[in-house]
This record gives structure tokens, sequence and C-alpha cells, in this order.
């Protein structure tokens, strides 16, 4: 009877090790999409602060 209840607590334990690595798997996969997707923001601006400058440089050779 004791060997059933611990045999039972062990295969819990390793279901619910192996349910939180499913879940860290699916969080790096979707990390990884979200990496891997670009944007299709549209910019109006000619100038960022970014490329503020050296566009200015290049203009002006």
């Amino acid at each position: 009877m004791i060997s059933n209840f611990v045999s039972g607590f062990h295969k819990r334990k390793k279901k619910r090790r192996r349910e939180a690595e499913q879940k860290q798997g699916e969080a790096l996969r979707r990390k990884r999409l979200k990496l891997c997707k670009k944007g299709n923001s549209i910019s109006t601006t000619k100038y960022n602060f970014i490329t503020f400058l050296p566009k200015g440089l290049f203009e002006q050779h």
C-alpha cells in the first residue's frame, strides 16, 4: 500500500515536470516567432532621431 502511494506521488511529480517543460517550450517558441516577424509599420517622416545626423552629412557631400 505504501509503495502504491509512493509510486503515485512520483508519477504526479513527473507529470507536473513534463507540463512545466511543455509550457516553457511553448513560451520559447512564441518568443522566437516574435523575433522572426518583422513589423509592418510605415514611417512618414523623412528623419528620425537616429538617422538625422547621418542622412544630413551624407546629403551634403
